[in-house]
């Protein structure tokens, strides 16, 4: 579910009360990564909380937020308990944002981490990659192809278990000074992965999600 918020999005994943005395367990220490119009964040995970609030917006938040008192801009994502990082996606490019979280355990919010900004990528810096396709090699592989861009330097290659990829953590990662694809090797068979390139040039880094 989600609905406008001024310029934000409100979303809910799961149904998780966030009321009651905030406790004081700690995000800390929060870190944001800008991409292609999207924002990776990770942070410290909470022992026993049943779901993670992520607050953004284009200006600095003020302290105390809590998903009943956020105001008209500022932006809320309930994430699920089980994962402590999130791919914050549909954001303008070039834009700065600010983020913090703060953790739902036994019906209380916790106070709020620190706060960071990330800024996603320019439209106009000229490195966008327009395609990556991502196909079983083997078992345990995965060929990972992608267009070339003019003046990149190398193409950095990043893979996460799941439906989106947290370039701040992910589960493997690889950096190609030549050629348009990579075989990553040494997968879970079974499991989902995603994977997300990078091409870097001189001052400019653009990503294609498959």
């Amino acid at each position: 579910m989600s609905r406008l918020i001024g310029n934000l999005a409100l979303f809910t994943l799961i149904l998780a009360s966030a009321c009651g005395k905030s406790s004081t367990s700690s995000t800390n220490p929060l870190t944001a990564t800008g991409g292609n119009g999207q924002v990776s964040l990770t942070w410290g995970a909470v022992s026993g909380a049943t779901a993670y609030n992520v607050y953004y917006s284009t200006s600095k938040l003020p302290n105390g937020l809590t998903s009943s008192n956020y105001s008209q801009n500022t932006g809320v994502y309930t994430t699920s308990s089980t994962t402590n990082w999130y791919t914050v996606t549909g954001l303008s490019a070039g834009a700065t944002y600010y983020f913090v979280v703060t953790a739902v355990t036994n019906g209380s919010e916790s106070t709020q981490s620190g706060q960071v900004s990330a800024t996603t990528l320019s439209a106009s810096s000229g490195f966008q990659i327009s395609s990556v396709t991502a196909t079983r090699a083997s078992a345990t592989s995965v060929l990972v192809s992608w267009t070339a861009v003019s003046g990149a330097t190398s193409y950095t290659i990043y893979w996460s278990i799941g439906s989106s990829v947290n370039i701040a953590s992910p589960t493997g990662s690889y950096t190609a000074t030549s050629g348009t694809s990579y075989t990553v090797t040494g997968l879970a068979t079974g499991s989902q992965y995603s994977f997300v390139v990078y091409a870097t040039g001189t001052g400019n880094t653009a990503s294609a999600t498959p």
